[in-house]
């Protein structure tokens, strides 16, 4: 390739960057990442190739790959200079968090009482350069990848959290196995990492205190901690909170605190398979934030590849700007697409794809040490055997399930010492029962056929 040939793909590139004036113009530096990575001898061979008609007469599969490739690190190459840019540039303006303005309102609504040592600096600064990363607590050879613009929206459910006396609620679906999890507990270390940095709480990173797999094992939990602000709380398996569910007692207190506890400022994360499995009122007055993750194909190897995500947020203001769609979606927008989404069973298709704000990918580290994950959350689960190995039968367990026999209903109160544990119980049936339909359809058939002949 001649000096010419370069000069001339340069100054074309240039032409089109300065020329475009609908756009947001580019910083300098950025302009010469593009200049440079579009000279670079690869990309300007391919270019070459795909013009010439002889050249795509002839194409075979590996040169097909090769141009694969190369549009790849090409795309990967500017995703990762406008990645750099949106840390640079907020939303369409160049707009940077007004950090003297933070600190008069702060002062005017006497919030030092509360907050007497939180840094706004740091808190604008992890705002306007997020990391891209953070290494493991547990682990400093582990590293964990945040996107962008996720940190900065969880930045800005902090100030609000602050400011606006405000908790947040965010919800994490997706098919099993697919990684609903590992990013819960990702951002549940992002959020401990900065109101940890930031000097907003000070309490320590403990999975037993952050991380629970039934309701009432996560109820207690907030008994224990109730006036303290900004607790990071999440629900490691939501299908209690099934919208089918609603009359359960301690489904009723998990959304009548969701409702009336704004003030305590909670964090909560949910993880559950299918957003609308929660009731739409509760999705459309209390959630904020939804991550909704997926696996795509490795068709060359059979197996699937896990960690990517999508981001939705249902917005406190009037507006949210979706970086997706390159535009701003409206409240009312959102709320109306969701709840015709909600409505009958339209949710088991998928959230509407209208309303991403953005799309990104995320590895599988977890944020707490596997080995501790297993043991607080997954060795809850078991199936029906005692220690000294004897098994409930299916026909008992269905019994116990048709009989539905509340705690309140044999006098059990939430204050009972026994009341957690038969609670856990009960809920171990219905998942059983939900995980395992098959079983269930055979005793009930039985069951009915029984009946009938008696």
């Amino acid at each position: 390739m001649g000096i010419s040939e370069r000069i001339q793909i340069i100054e074309e590139i240039e032409s089109i960057l300065n020329n475009n004036k609908d756009n947001i113009d580019l910083p300098e530096n950025h302009k010469d990442s593009v200049k440079i990575l579009f000279s670079d001898s690869s990309v300007i061979n391919l270019c070459r190739n795909v013009l010439n008609r002889e050249f795509m007469d002839k194409l075979n599969y590996e040169q097909l790959k090769e141009i694969s490739q190369t549009l790849s690190s090409v795309s990967n190459k500017l995703n990762d200079i406008s990645n750099n840019i949106d840390i640079e540039l907020f939303l369409k303006g160049g707009y940077r968090l007004d950090y003297d303005g933070l600190v008069n309102k702060f002062n005017e609504l006497g919030l030092s009482k509360l907050f007497p040592n939180i840094d706004l600096k740091k808190l604008t600064s992890f705002y306007e350069k997020p990391f891209r990363f953070l290494k493991a607590k547990y682990d400093n050879n582990l590293k964990i990848n945040y996107n962008a613009v996720v940190v900065r929206k969880f930045i800005i459910a902090i100030l609000q959290m602050v400011f606006n006396e405000m908790d947040l609620l965010s919800v994490y679906t997706g098919s099993e196995g697919a990684g609903k999890s590992t990013l819960c507990t990702q951002h549940i270390y992002l959020m401990y990492y900065i109101l940890t940095e930031c000097n907003i709480i000070n309490y320590p990173y403990k999975i037993k205190n952050m991380m629970f797999s039934s309701l009432s094992t996560l109820r207690q939990a907030e008994d224990e901690m109730f006036s303290e602000k900004f607790r990071l709380i999440a629900l490691d398996e939501g299908n209690e909170l099934h919208r089918q569910n609603w009359k359960e007692e301690e489904v009723q207190v998990f959304f009548q605190r969701l409702r009336r506890e704004r003030f305590n400022q909670r964090i909560k994360f949910i993880c559950i398979p299918v957003l609308g499995e929660l009731m739409t009122n509760i999705i459309m007055s209390r959630v904020n934030f939804i991550f909704e993750v997926y696996s795509s194909n490795m068709n060359k190897l059979g197996i699937l590849e896990k960690g990517k995500g999508k981001m939705y947020i249902i917005p406190r203001g009037n507006v949210i700007y979706s970086y997706e769609h390159k535009k701003e979606l409206s409240v009312d927008k959102i709320k109306a697409s969701l709840y015709d989404n909600l409505k009958d069973k339209t949710y088991l298709k998928g959230m509407p794809s209208e309303l991403v704000i953005q799309k990104f990918q995320f590895n599988g580290t977890n944020g707490f040490p596997k080995d501790e994950y297993i043991k607080e959350l997954k060795l809850t689960n078991k199936s029906f055997t005692t220690k000294s190995g004897i098994r409930i039968a299916d026909t008992t367990l269905y019994i116990l399930y048709r009989l539905n026999l509340l705690p309140k209903k044999i006098g059990l109160k939430t204050s009972s010492p026994e009341y957690a544990s038969y609670h856990k119980f009960l809920q171990h049936i219905r998942t059983y029962f939900i995980d395992n339909p098959r079983v269930f359809k055979n005793e009930e058939e039985k069951f009915k056929a029984k009946h009938l002949h008696s």
